[in-house]
């Protein structure tokens, strides 16, 4: 008896018999476990024909083993697809009774916040599949955005034509501990194993609106003997708004959100500068914007050594001297690339604004000023409909606002930062 024809017909018998159980043909060849062909393979024709009821019974004991195994493989393809199929209906529920369905709920803030904290917790585990985790995170971030609008856009639900400003100020949110294990946990599934660039670009914006979320209710800029004097009249028969209270702990929130990310930096500024690099243009767009928020909270010129020591802001400034339009203008492609264009320039201008003088002069070094005089996105006539596989679309392009003005902003944060002496021998590029 050949071996080797036994263990062919055995996949096929097996193959068969998962078919007719399950109605779904599932590939075992290619998931058999190596042990039983290095325990039967070895043993050669010679021992089989002897027909020995040992050798027959380890045979029959084999073949018993994986059917056990491919019934318990096919029977987990089931279990994960059942619960795919579940997990998806779950969160179409969810996200419509988010929308439309909640303002009425008086416990919607703690409604809110168990789901997202469930939904980030699943989708950071190691057994969640990439499937899974991408409903996780778009059941994370419909509730990120409800918390984010319930804060901002509708506070406590009251009506926007009766709300004041004492209302918005004492609008019912989130505390210090929660936000931070949101925060922290949505690190950790940021940097999950396995992942994909869909998955990575809903976490992206989640952490957008997360930081959306945690921006202070005031301005910092309004001196707080203008807040006390609008507030006199709303405060009548009520205690004093300590206006120093809410400050510290917004202050305590940024510093400890600070520290979260500066302890994950070096793992979670791999994954995103490498999207900001390697992704698509959309998947660019929404890293540059991270690193954006990044910088927004840092008070230390530590994401900005980071980035400086990586070459990051290196390869941002060549890109922007560099733009190509392989594919022709105009094309939808052409107008995605403007837009990481932009985001580009947003994130140096921030730069230039949240480290003052000493992020100017680190741009000013690396010939910021002689790469955005070599853009050739500046003189770039923009006429036409934008096409996109030989079919116009309807695509607002406004080049002022989205490449002349970013530009004009940030040469205009350089030279008010920089020394005169330093610039005046480049600005004759921009005449």
């Amino acid at each position: 008896m050949n071996l080797a024809f036994v263990l062919d017909e055995f996949q096929v018998g097996l193959v068969f018999i998962l078919y007719m159980k399950t109605d779904r043909l599932e590939d075992i060849a290619s998931t058999l476990p190596y042990a039983f062909f290095s325990k039967n393979c070895n043993s050669g024709d010679a021992q089989l024909s002897s027909g020995s009821e040992a050798e027959l019974r380890n045979l029959r004991e084999s073949i018993q083993h994986l059917l056990r195994w491919g019934w318990k493989y096919n029977k987990n393809l089931e279990e994960q697809a059942a619960q795919l199929h579940m997990l998806s209906g779950w969160a179409q529920m969810v996200e419509v009774s988010v929308s439309r369905r909640l303002s009425s709920v008086d416990n919607r803030l703690e409604i809110l916040l168990d789901v997202l904290d469930a939904s980030l917790s699943a989708s950071a585990s190691p057994d969640c599949s990439l499937k899974m985790a991408i409903i996780l995170s778009q059941v994370a971030l419909t509730c990120m955005a409800k918390l984010r609008d319930e804060r901002f856009l509708s506070p406590g639900g009251l009506n926007g034509d009766s709300v004041t400003c004492l209302d918005v100020i004492m609008v019912k949110q989130l505390s210090n501990s929660a936000c931070h294990s949101i925060l922290f946990k949505l690190v950790m599934a940021i940097l999950r194993h396995e992942s994909s660039e869909a998955l990575r670009r809903r976490q992206y914006a989640l952490l957008l609106s997360y930081f959306q979320y945690c921006r202070h209710m005031l301005d910092p800029d309004v001196p707080a003997a203008v807040l006390h004097f609008l507030l006199q009249e709303e405060q009548k028969g009520e205690d004093d708004l300590d206006l120093q209270k809410i400050d510290k702990e917004q202050a305590e929130l940024a510093r400890t959100n600070f520290s979260i990310l500066k302890k994950e930096a070096q793992a979670i500024l791999d994954v995103v500068t490498k999207d900001a690099i390697q992704g698509s243009e959309a998947g660019k767009a929404v890293s540059l914007f991270i690193l954006d928020a990044f910088i927004s909270i840092d008070q230390e010129r530590f994401f900005l050594n980071q980035l400086q020591s990586r070459g990051f802001l290196r390869s941002c400034l060549t890109d922007i001297s560099n733009v190509s339009y392989k594919d022709g203008w105009p094309s939808l492609d052409s107008l995605q690339r403007v837009y990481v264009f932009e985001a580009k320039l947003a994130l140096l201008l921030r730069i230039s604004y949240n480290y003052g003088k000493p992020g100017s002069q680190v741009l000013f070094s690396m010939g910021t000023l002689e790469h955005l005089a070599a853009c050739k996105m500046v003189g770039l006539q923009l006429k036409g409909a934008f096409r996109r596989n030989g079919k116009d679309l309807d695509a607002d392009f406004d080049k002022q606002r989205l490449v002349i003005c970013p530009v004009l902003r940030l040469v205009s944060s350089l030279t008010s930062l920089v020394d005169s002496s330093e610039f005046l021998e480049v600005n004759s590029l921009f005449v």
